[in-house]
């Protein structure tokens, strides 16, 4: 990939790996990705971008990070936006 994509989506990271998921607007990603963040037990998991996500190749695979505007923002309906923990970008092992 020569130049980053912008897709439609949200992206989590539990250590070294995220998870890029995609759905039409209103389809809960953004509430997964705060329940996940809120329930994981081991405190690991961190937000890499929440509604538009960037993804770059790196090596044989893809990298995700957030525009930097949205970076660490988490906006869910009828709450508005929440600071979220957050990676500035993390290895997509899952879309």
């Amino acid at each position: 990939m020569s130049s980053p994509l912008h897709v439609h989506g949200t992206c989590v990271a539990c250590g070294t790996r995220a998870v890029l998921m995609r759905g039409p607007s209103g389809s809960g990603k953004s509430d997964l990705a705060f329940r996940l963040l809120r329930d994981d037990p081991s405190g690991e998991t961190r937000i890499v971008a929440d509604d538009r996500v960037v993804l770059s190749g790196v090596g044989n695979g893809l990298v995700a990070s957030a525009p930097p505007a949205l970076a660490g923002l988490v906006e869910l309906r009828g709450l508005g936006l929440l600071a979220m923990p957050a990676v500035a970008e993390a290895r997509l092992a899952l879309i």
